[in-house]
């Protein structure tokens, strides 16, 4: 039995939230379309909702200390290296699950926060 069967056979329904960014330079309603046919083909409506927005701040925070995880599967590279939701979710104590892209590994990740362990300056904004 999987782990999804024994979570629905207990009659749990767990929320799954997929938040989609609208910056970048994919398709993302396309990517979000493709997504939300897929869900429907699995029958799992209910379980999961999924929102194409840009969050502001606020919303950010809050998703990511609502939610145990933070799944960040990008489709292109970002601005910022290593892209700060990730950064911002380590903080927050989340387990990252993200796409191999730009210095998202283990490598590139430990260095960025060796950097600003030794100079910090750049978090003072």
């Amino acid at each position: 039995m999987t782990s999804r069967a024994i979570v629905i056979s207990k009659g749990l329904h767990p929320p799954f939230n997929i938040y989609i960014s609208k910056q970048g330079y994919v398709n993302y309603v396309d990517f979000t379309t493709g997504l939300e046919k897929a869900v429907k083909r699995l029958s799992s409506e209910k379980a999961v909702k999924i929102y194409l927005k840009n969050l502001s701040e606020a919303e950010k925070w809050s998703v990511i200390r609502e939610n145990h995880v933070l799944l960040f599967p990008s489709l292109t590279n970002a601005a910022i290296d290593p892209p700060l939701v990730v950064l911002e979710g380590m903080f927050m104590g989340r387990c990252i699950i993200a796409a191999l892209v730009q210095t998202v590994n283990e490598d590139g990740i430990y260095k960025v926060i060796r950097e600003l362990q030794d100079d910090p300056e750049p978090l003072k904004t």
